[in-house]
């Protein structure tokens, strides 16, 4: 956000993008981030913040530290039949998967489904330009559910 004060040009001809989040988790993560660092999460935090969740319940769920094993229990850990469990829970997500329960994982940034291919089913982008120095999302695109 500081980087048009921080260059030698208004960036008033720039146009970006950003991953938008706007998962069932969002507001609890957000309270928990301020709570803790006192600001208010950047553009990338939501989304790191689940993708390490969800490599953490796919270890738990695959027993060892392989890339494969993980690989192939990223979908349990976001199983829809599972019980829910947010950003604010992990602890316990991580509990019920050691214990072997079917959980899904609901996340800051989106719901974190799967597809068959191991993408993610819905995922939304800002669209941004400059305008007096500051970020404004003119538009965003939707892919997926």
């Amino acid at each position: 956000n500081e980087l048009p004060d921080n260059v030698d040009n208004d960036m008033g001809n720039v146009t970006g993008t950003a991953p938008k989040s706007s998962g069932p988790g969002l507001e609890n993560f957000t309270e928990l981030y301020e709570e803790e660092y006192d600001r208010a999460p950047g553009v990338f935090n939501a989304h790191a913040y689940d993708a390490t969740a969800v490599c953490l319940l796919a270890n738990v769920y695959a027993g060892e530290n392989d890339g494969t094993a993980i690989r192939d229990n990223m979908r349990a850990a976001a199983n829809p039949e599972g019980e829910e469990f947010g950003p604010g829970e992990l602890a316990e997500a991580i509990e019920a998967a050691d214990a072997g329960d079917e959980i899904n994982y609901q996340g800051a940034s989106s719901s974190v489904d799967f597809d068959e291919n191991g993408d993610m089913k819905a995922v939304s982008y800002g669209i941004y330009e400059v305008e007096d120095r500051d970020f404004v999302e003119v538009d965003s695109v939707n892919l997926g559910g």
